[in-house]
């Protein structure tokens, strides 16, 4: 290489420009040292749009892992159960949860004998008030960190009703009125009040 040549090179690269070069390859070397790890980081984490994802019309759901109201930890199983189960997803600051529950309570009442009913709060904020101040007519069970987020779904309230094997045969999301509280009442064979309007 003539004397002219790497003249040439060194007036072209700055001191500054060698530092941004210099930067950029060890971002790159960065980057290439830590994809495995973030790839496989990326597999074993669930992320909030799967949320409710196995909650699918005729999908199972064999088992719930959740917490009692007094913090233990319980597997609510739904398999040979000798009544169908209506799993009623709710938050305790949620709006539309609390219009329902005039509803909610009116459906639990009219078709005990032939349902299993139990109340899944997505969270424990505020829940102690809420069931303070509202009688639930069914066993409360709150998510636990054991609860995968696949099993919970992403707006309340959600009704699931599964069959005697745990299958989900129904899905309503919102609070029972329009369309939801048509086709509830034609799927319970039961006349439901107008939800309250708090």
């Amino acid at each position: 290489m003539s004397d002219s040549t790497v003249e040439s090179v060194k007036q072209s690269f700055r001191p500054h420009e060698f530092l941004l070069l210099f930067l950029l390859c060890c971002s790159l070397a960065l980057n290439v040292y830590l994809a495995p790890k973030r790839i496989a980081a990326n597999q074993n984490h669930q992320s909030p749009s799967e949320s409710g994802r196995s909650l699918v019309v005729h999908g199972p759901i064999p088992q719930l892992p959740v917490d009692s109201i007094e913090g233990n930890h319980i597997d609510l199983a739904f398999r040979g159960k000798p009544l169908p189960t209506v799993l009623y997803f709710f938050t305790p600051s949620c709006i539309w949860c609390r219009r329902n529950l005039s509803s909610l309570e009116s459906l639990v009442g009219l078709t005990k004998d032939k349902y299993v009913f139990y109340g899944i709060p997505l969270t424990n904020d505020g829940l102690s008030d809420y069931l303070q101040h509202n009688r639930l007519p069914f066993q409360v069970y709150s998510v636990s960190k054991n609860t995968p987020i696949s099993l919970q779904p992403n707006a309340t309230p959600t009704t699931l009703v599964l069959d005697a094997n745990g299958f989900i045969q129904k899905r309503w999301d919102g609070a029972f009125t329009g369309d939801n509280k048509r086709e509830i009442e034609s799927y319970f064979s039961c006349s439901l009040p107008e939800i309250s309007s708090i």
